[in-house]
């Protein structure tokens, strides 16, 4: 996997010279500056909560960034249990209702349509409702 914006990582030297790093001649002191690529996906953890007082199954489907097709679960959660997705920043998480399951399982692909959630960054260790993000 590839992260979609590339890392720049600045190295200073005073004392070597290494024309191969690409040196930039306006930078002061032989600061040198090399693009370097992620190649893989750090992963992070999110909760989803049934936030119903009754005893739920839950089927969600998920695309990590550039996944070629879902991961579908089933899960049988108690009143207000919570359960956590490990998954990197992108992901598209969709809670699936009795079409949308069907129409995965003859091999459509979810992603043209909105997701429930896509994970950001700032999403790790967040707490969500189910219930709250299902239309």
């Amino acid at each position: 996997m590839r992260c979609a914006a590339p890392v720049l990582l600045v190295i200073c030297s005073w004392c070597v010279s290494a024309p191969s790093l690409g040196a930039v001649p306006s930078a002061p002191l032989g600061i040198r500056h090399i693009r370097v690529e992620v190649t893989a996906l750090a992963k992070f953890s999110v909760y989803f909560r049934n936030n119903k007082a009754r005893f739920k199954t839950v089927q969600y489907a998920y695309y990590p960034p550039e996944a070629k097709e879902a991961t579908i679960v089933s899960r049988f959660l108690l009143p207000w249990q919570r359960f956590r997705l490990d998954a990197p920043v992108g992901t598209k998480v969709y809670f699936l209702d009795e079409d949308d399951l069907r129409q995965l399982e003859s091999g459509a692909d979810l992603r043209d349509t909105p997701a429930s959630i896509t994970l950001r960054l700032d999403d790790r260790d967040k707490i969500y409702d189910i219930y709250k993000m299902k239309s």
